[in-house]
């Protein structure tokens, strides 16, 4: 004999009703497909409790907040976020997301429902990449676990965008704190050097550009001889060569500001010239095997060079040398510090590096200014043409003619 479970609509609550010893709340959240009505349900032992989640759920509803119930999971949406970011991204930065979600966020916290992922989620996998141990995802770089959980917030707003949870779990985590990357430059004969230790280098015109201009590693290798105006000696930047998802691409400058006109300087622009010819010679003696793509740096068949190999040249330049040991991406680096120490202004330093906004150059070269305002101090007496007595600091310091 079947028992059927009285149902009944408890006084004149809607939307409450009660199954046995249960309160069930109910609240319509729409329709699917087919056009039939979606409810969310849930069960409670007492009214009152019944009563405080519909009312929570009603007030979301009104505020716009109301998220619909779902068991999709992180995996899933991580998928989806890499299908709809193929289209808005450089292939290069997709390639870098990728590799994340794939390599960290889908093995670790994949198979968690979105809805059910919380802080504790992202605070206990952030611990476990950054301590030493054994397996190959341990022991990452604060940096490296810094990168995964600006990526993990960026999927799980999209996720709040699209409705899926109503409130981002990675804004209630603390990051990592990696140091800050001390920066190494050289200064003005040490360039020099190494320029004169390069010169027989394949990839001389390489790092002649790069220290001259202050270009990324991928704008150098992207540069045209179209790009060069050889009456103005100006250099147009308007594409760069670099690692995408299905290997090396041409692409579109780093940011909106990175197509930009470089002056060049007389020195450079000899060397460039320089190099054209020994290319134009090269050309000639490949032949039809010349691959010809107008590119500025080349392989001996006028092939696009991979930045791996440009790095291991400037390593066993360096290996030969005496000079302080720097990143390559350090020789941009180089470039506007001395221009700043030559007192070149911070704007026309922006615009050559390609930053997005004059903030950004000032926040990186930040400790160059700063060890300027000695300078500029002793030179503001000589710009008034004062002159300044010779008197005892009051903290025992000899003062000089000028300050």
């Amino acid at each position: 004999m079947n028992s059927k479970v009285k149902k009944s609509r408890v006084g004149n609550k809607p939307g409450i009703r009660k199954r046995g010893d249960k309160y069930y709340a109910r609240v319509f959240c729409g329709r699917d497909a087919g056009g039939k009505p979606v409810y969310e349900e849930k069960a409670f032992c007492t009214l009152s409790e019944a009563q405080e989640f519909r009312a929570k759920k009603l007030l979301e509803k009104r505020q716009g907040t109301y998220v619909k119930p779902s068991k999709e999971f992180l995996r899933e949406f991580c998928r989806t976020f890499l299908q709809e970011k193929e289209y808005q991204v450089r292939e290069g930065t997709l390639r870098k997301y990728s590799w994340l979600v794939n390599k960290y966020i889908i093995p670790e916290l994949g198979h968690i429902e979105l809805r059910k992922l919380r802080p504790h989620h992202l605070q206990d996998l952030y611990t476990r990449l950054a301590m030493p141990g054994d397996c190959e995802k341990c022991g990452l770089s604060l940096r490296s676990v810094k990168h995964i959980h600006v990526l993990i917030k960026h999927i799980l707003k999209q996720a709040c965008i699209k409705g899926k949870i109503s409130v981002n779990p990675a804004s209630a985590v603390n990051p990592p704190r990696p140091p800050q990357l001390e920066m190494q430059t050289w200064s003005e004969s040490e360039v020099a050097s190494f320029l004169e230790a390069a010169r027989n280098s394949r990839y001389y015109i390489f790092f002649a550009l790069a220290l001259g201009t202050g270009m990324r590693l991928g704008e150098v290798l992207g540069l045209k001889w179209r790009d060069v105006d050889w009456v103005s000696g100006k250099i147009h930047v308007q594409r760069s060569y670099t690692h995408g998802l299905r290997g090396y691409v041409f692409q579109q400058p780093k940011t909106k500001k990175g197509n930009r006109t470089i002056k060049l300087a007389p020195s450079t622009l000899r060397d460039l010239y320089q190099h054209r010819s020994v290319q134009e010679a090269e050309r000639q003696q490949a032949g039809d095997l010349w691959n010809d793509q107008d590119l500025i740096v080349t392989t001996c068949t006028g092939n696009a060079v991979l930045a791996h190999n440009v790095r291991s040249t400037f390593l066993r330049l360096l290996a030969k040398s005496s000079l302080p040991r720097i990143r390559i991406h350090d020789l941009r680096h180089t470039h506007a510090t001395l221009l700043l120490k030559q007192g070149v202004n911070v704007k026309v330093v922006s615009e050559r590096l390609g930053h997005e906004s004059i903030s950004v150059t000032l926040d990186i070269y930040s400790h160059v200014l700063e060890s300027m305002q000695d300078e500029a101090a002793e030179k503001f007496d000589t710009i008034l043409s004062v002159s300044v007595p010779t008197f005892e600091h009051p903290y025992g310091q000899d003062m000089g003619t000028s300050l």
